[in-house]
């Protein structure tokens, strides 16, 4: 594959600048997924980065041409993160400031509307029709389709922007007002690189756009690393919860099926959490909560609690005391069950232990 080929490609000082700009987005991206585990928001934000990283990486790629049959490959590729970047702003802008479950439907349908872009980008030419030399190497040049995302993009990047400036008013002073005056201003910044437009209709203008970018990545780092990329909500407090509990905490549905197991679940019946959910508890371990036990829980909707063994593959024997109650919808009627098992094997050992020294003190003291 020509792509491949390192032939085609030479020196050029002008792809230095978005190739290191790309791999700081890259790193920005995946320290905020790993910092935030894993969350909504972060996972947004890893989105954003992603698409960026995309359009500067590619344009990196189309610099370094040297073949004109190359360098319309690596501008597709390219424009395959530009049409992305405007929906993933918007969802990310929807996610920090609390209204993406509000505007679910608007945030996954610019997400369908980058999609398409894209299929236009690597399968016809009315994105990229071609690729043309300037004094900094080659650079795509758009056709007719590029209009109407070039309407998609402001109008979403705008949204975003005055999204920003109106949480940002209403917000009262503390964390979240200084992290939502913080992105206002970096992604200001940022959007000062849809200057590399201009190039792609002909103008010679050159494309600095990977230095606001740069900017971007300064004041959104400094941000994160002084605040939180959201806000402690339920949900997410929740989540860290159940990661702390040291007891094994399950939720069922109304049919027993695993909906929810924290990591102490998982280490009791020796079963990741993707192994874990979807199956009925009494497959996973038919003495725990037997099935003709959950079913008197729904008749009957009160607390129960009882005693089990756990026997391990490798044949220890855990006691656990074991509370079930139920999780109640708006009409009364029961939406989850909640199972709390607790271990009482050492407790029980210690009992143990007890009654057979008070016995042989009883014995003692007969003989």
């Amino acid at each position: 594959m020509d792509l491949f080929r390192l032939f085609h490609y030479g020196p050029n000082g002008h792809a230095l600048p978005p190739l290191l700009v790309g791999l700081a987005v890259v790193v920005l991206g995946a320290v905020v997924l790993a910092r935030e585990q894993g969350s909504p928001g972060s996972m947004a934000f890893f989105g954003m980065t992603s698409a960026g990283a995309v359009w500067l990486l590619g344009s990196t790629g189309f610099y370094f041409a040297r073949d004109p049959s190359v360098a319309l490959q690596w501008a597709r590729i390219e424009n395959c993160g530009v049409v992305f970047i405007p929906s993933m702003v918007f969802l990310f802008t929807l996610d920090v400031t609390g209204k993406l479950w509000r505007f679910r439907a608007l945030a996954l349908a610019s997400v369908m509307v980058s999609f398409g872009f894209c299929f236009s980008v690597l399968f016809t030419s009315g994105f990229v029709r071609s690729v043309r030399m300037f004094p900094w190497g080659y650079f795509p040049q758009y056709g007719p389709v590029s209009i109407p995302f070039l309407v998609f993009f402001s109008v979403l990047l705008v949204a975003s922007l005055l999204i920003y400036h109106r949480e940002y008013r209403r917000a009262p002073e503390g964390i979240r007002k200084r992290r939502l005056g913080a992105f206002l201003l970096a992604f200001g910044i940022s959007y000062l690189g849809s200057v590399d437009f201009a190039p792609a209709f002909g103008v010679p203008l050159y494309p600095f756009g990977c230095f606001p970018v740069l900017i971007f990545l300064g004041i959104t780092a400094a941000a994160l690393w002084r605040c939180r990329l959201v806000d402690i909500t339920p949900a997410f407090a929740a989540a860290q919860i159940l990661r702390t509990v040291s007891d094994t905490l399950l939720v069922f549905d109304q049919e027993g099926v695993v909906r929810v197991a924290n990591p102490t679940a998982c280490d009791l019946f020796e079963q990741t959490e993707e192994q874990l959910l979807g199956q009925p508890i009494w497959r996973v371990d038919a003495g725990f909560f037997p099935r003709e036990r959950f079913e008197a829980f729904l008749r009957t909707r009160v607390v129960h609690r009882y005693e089990t063994v756990h026997l391990s593959s490798h044949g220890k024997k855990t006691v656990l005391d074991v509370a079930v109650s139920g999780i109640r919808d708006e009409f009364g009627e029961p939406a989850a069950v909640v199972c709390v098992a607790r271990d009482l094997t050492e407790r029980k050992m210690a009992e143990e232990e007890l009654r057979r020294a008070h016995e042989a003190l009883r014995r003692s003291h007969v003989v």
